[in-house]
């Protein structure tokens, strides 16, 4: 009797486990099932952007804590522009003021000097061949010793009886990793033999801002990781609110300046074009060279290792820190999100490049730059197209104002053809076809 009791309970026993197993089986199958669903769809989205988009006189070369699946959820949110706009405005405008003495006291931007906004003419020199008067100016944009901004402005040469009638449109150009305002000024004489007025500037810890170069770059952002970015970004970010103080310098303080103002960039320059652009609506017209990158998407395949490179001392610091072998995605996504916080999800190409909208964008990218991969530009570039057929309605007229151009098997590098695109852009946008708030004048001929 005991063991058919005993027989009974075990059955029983074995029943229940058996139907445990069961239905969890059936709920892995179906949730294995809508995440194939959901993978897809994606598949499908990405495939669709990539087939959308399909080395002359070459002026620039390069010369060449692990993410969790909530974390990739929250890449995916959709944000609203006013939401960017709020994080990418908390990142830009730190607390730069002296009260940052004692807590940079081992920074060299805790010497406070200068006052604040004050710009200063350094120096004039004629160009009586290339008719172009070369101005170097310097401008604070904070109290602090990198707060000092040594300016470029190269502008036509005219009889004297019109220097106090005359405005023009003006373009501002931003330089690369490593380079410096002098460095520009091809693009300063090319601008003002099209009837604009060029300026240059040194970026953060770049030119005349930096005593050893390129090292006191790699050191402030090794700091800047160091202090969780609390008191400064060298990457990007402290740069765009220099541009918008020499924006103010160049519509207030100059009788010289249209409000027709446009901005191009170089690599980093480009960069700086895209944030500057997004975030202040002064700027008319936006040309990022080899700039615009989708760092999400970088991280997520594996083709973050080429910009890495040009800001390795802090991804090695980081790494050490973090008790890694290796600079791996998870490195780098940890990162990224220290020195610029939102740059792999918030405030990446995807939710910030369509804030320029409706004003003229025109994003050039080599085909086989591994710095700005092409693929994860054509998901941003889709995106933005889409902020702008809200104002524009249909491709064609989008097409005027906003534009896309791949250099046919070109790597991190701008040439001649990128160039004159650039200029031909500007000129029809801010001489014959001028952007005025939301609206533009439909007098010019087509581009």
């Amino acid at each position: 009797m005991i063991k058919k009791f005993q027989s009974s309970i075990l059955k029983i026993f074995f029943y229940i486990i058996f139907k445990i197993i069961a239905i969890n089986i059936f709920c892995i199958i179906n949730i294995n099932n809508n995440y194939n669903i959901n993978i897809s769809f994606s598949s499908a989205a990405s495939h669709n952007n990539n087939n959308n988009n399909n080395n002359n006189n070459i002026l620039y070369s390069s010369n060449n804590i692990k993410m969790s699946n909530n974390n990739n959820d929250n890449n995916n949110i959709e944000y609203t522009n006013e939401e960017i706009i709020q994080h990418l405005v908390k990142n830009i405008r730190l607390p730069r003021t002296s009260e940052m003495k004692s807590d940079l006291a081992n920074s060299p931007s805790s010497s406070v000097i200068g006052e604040i906004y004050q710009p200063t003419l350094i120096s004039t020199k004629q160009d009586v061949q290339n008719k172009i008067i070369w101005e170097q100016w310097t401008l604070r944009s904070e109290p602090s010793v990198h707060g000092l901004i040594p300016i470029l402005i190269a502008k036509p040469m005219v009889e004297q009886e019109k220097k106090n009638i005359l405005k023009y449109p003006c373009v501002i150009v931003s330089h690369g990793t490593g380079g410096n305002r002098n460095q520009m000024e091809f693009y300063l004489k090319s601008l003002v033999k099209n009837n604009f007025i060029g300026v240059s500037f040194d970026s953060r810890y770049h030119g005349d801002r930096a005593k050893h170069r390129i090292k006191d770059y790699h050191e402030a952002l090794v700091r800047s990781y160091k202090t969780n970015g609390k008191f400064e970004k060298p990457f990007i970010y402290d740069t765009i609110h220099d541009v918008q103080h020499i924006l103010t310098f160049l519509l207030e303080k100059r009788n010289d300046v249209s409000p027709d103002i446009g901005m191009t960039g170089i690599s980093l320059g480009g960069m700086n074009t895209w944030f500057a652009s997004a975030i202040d609506s002064r700027i008319k017209c936006a040309v990022p060279f080899i700039g615009v990158q989708n760092f999400k998407y970088a991280v997520e395949h594996n083709l973050y290792q080429s910009r890495v490179d040009t800001l390795l001392p802090v991804f090695e610091y980081a790494k050490e820190q973090l008790g890694k072998e290796k600079i791996s995605a998870d490195v780098v996504d940890h990162v990224w999100n220290i020195i610029n916080p939102g740059i792999t999800n918030i405030l990446d190409a995807s939710n910030t490049l369509k804030l320029i909208a409706p004003r003229p964008l025109f994003i050039m990218n080599g085909e086989i730059d591994l710095r700005t991969p092409k693929k994860g530009v054509d998901i941003a570039y889709e995106i933005c197209k889409k902020e702008y057929m809200k104002t524009y309605k249909n491709e064609k007229a989008v097409g005027k104002y906003l534009k896309y151009y791949v250099n046919p098997n070109g790597g991190h590098t701008v040439n001649k053809v990128m160039w004159e695109k650039a200029i031909e852009f500007f000129i029809y946008h801010l001489i014959n076809n001028k952007y005025s708030g939301n609206t533009f004048s439909s007098q010019a001929s087509d581009l």
